[in-house]
C-alpha cells in the first residue's frame, strides 16, 4: 500500500455509536422479567447488573412502564401531539367564528365568513 501524502490521518468513525439510541425490546423485556421475578428479594442495582444495564436506566424503564403500561415494552419514541406547521387561524379566531355575538355572518357559508373577517386562510 502506498504511503499517505496527508499530514494528518484520515477521520475514522468512532468505535461506538456517537448518538444515544433506545434499547431494543429484548433488553427491556429481559430487565422487566428479572425485575418482576426478584424485586422483593434483590436490589434494583443488582437486577440492573444482571440485565446488563445501569440502575438509572432501570428506574427510567420502570417509570415508563408505570405510566404507559404494556406499551413500554416496545420502542417509546416521543409521541408528538402537534404535527406539521402551526396554523395561521388561531384558536381565538375559531372561537370568534362560533360566537353569535361576534360573528354576524355565522349562518353564511365558510367562504363568506372568511372574506368578511379577512381570515388568513388558504386551501391546501
Amino acid at each position: 500500500m502506498a504511503p499517505t501524502t496527508r499530514r494528518t490521518s484520515r477521520i475514522t468513525p468512532p468505535p461506538t455509536h456517537a448518538e444515544a439510541h433506545e434499547a431494543n425490546t429484548i433488553k427491556k423485556t429481559r430487565f422487566f422479567t428479572i425485575y418482576d421475578k426478584d424485586h422483593t428479594s434483590r436490589s434494583l442495582r443488582s437486577i440492573a447488573a444482571d440485565a446488563n444495564t445501569t440502575e438509572g436506566t432501570g428506574r427510567r424503564w420502570l417509570k415508563q412502564r408505570g405510566n404507559m403500561g404494556s406499551l413500554a415494552y416496545r420502542h417509546t419514541r416521543p409521541m408528538s401531539k402537534k404535527l406539521g406547521k402551526p396554523s395561521k387561524v388561531t384558536k381565538s379566531m375559531c372561537k370568534m367564528l362560533v360566537n353569535p355575538a361576534k360573528n354576524p355572518v355565522r349562518n353564511q357559508p365558510y367562504d363568506a365568513q372568511i372574506t368578511y373577517h379577512k381570515i388568513p386562510f388558504k386551501r391546501r
